[in-house]
């Protein structure tokens, strides 16, 4: 989540683990645009209520976003022919194209 410290005081910090990223950033905008930003190994996804969850590198395991999207954990992850993680697959990656 981003969360607002103060004026010019926005911190990113995994919804998964908690863990807060390094950096402080002036702006909401420039949160969101760090964590889009593919080298830095943040991901956004949809939870299964539909609630924007974002993940650290260390969190953002194939694992973990089904079992926070509501697929089962014990899903097979890159089985050809799977359609839940292919499904998967398919948001993660597209999630905020266009952003």
């Amino acid at each position: 989540m981003i969360e607002k410290y103060g004026p010019y005081d926005y911190r990113l910090s995994c919804d998964y683990c908690e863990e807060e990223c390094d950096e402080i950033f002036e702006t909401f905008d420039d949160a969101v645009d760090y964590k889009t930003d593919k080298d830095n190994g943040w991901k956004s996804i949809q939870d299964k209520n539909n609630d924007w969850l974002e993940l650290c590198p260390t969190c953002k395991t194939p694992e973990i976003i089904a079992k926070l999207k509501g697929l089962s954990h014990d899903v097979p992850v890159n089985t050809k022919g799977n359609k839940n993680i292919e499904k998967l697959a398919n948001l993660s990656e597209n999630a905020f194209e266009g952003f």
